[in-house]
């Protein structure tokens, strides 16, 4: 039995990310679901998770598939809660920027391994969660591709 197409482009971002050259070393993999607590995240891990399809009928014969694929890229800031914001900021900084690189390395790309569909969306919004690296002094950030099929 062959995956589903949502699952085939995920395990395709998941390759890509792998094999691209970028600013930090990571091992993306693909969950269903994010850890439940950020105190799993100790280290720069990156997870991809199948979001969601929509399906939209153009004619009888023909339709339009949008597939969201979601990139959660999370690492724990060793700051000490009574270090500054600077500390902070020279430490998310080069996350922020690794988040830009993943972006860029999807824009308007087919995935190698489901070359009929083509990322013509991205959403990195918010561009992280202030919440979260308050409470947690975790860096995180869920970038969306959206791929596009005609069937």
């Amino acid at each position: 039995m062959s995956d589903a197409v949502l699952i085939q482009l995920a395990d395709s971002v998941v390759a890509d990310l792998n094999a691209a050259t970028l600013s930090q070393t990571f091992t993306a993999v693909r969950k269903y679901r994010p850890p439940k607590s950020l105190e799993d995240v100790k280290s720069l891990t990156v997870l991809v998770v199948p979001g969601a399809v929509e399906q939209e009928f153009v004619s009888r014969n023909s339709q339009v598939e949008t597939y969201r694929v979601d990139v959660a890229v999370a690492k724990k800031l060793d700051v000490p809660s009574t270090a500054g914001t600077n500390t902070i900021e020279s430490l998310s900084d080069p996350l922020a920027y690794l988040v830009e690189e993943i972006k860029d390395l999807f824009a308007g790309a087919r995935p190698s391994a489901y070359p009929t569909a083509i990322c013509s969306r991205i959403v990195n919004d918010p561009a992280f969660y202030p919440d979260r690296m308050d409470d947690h002094r975790v860096f995180l950030s869920v970038i969306q591709l959206f791929y596009h099929t005609v069937r």
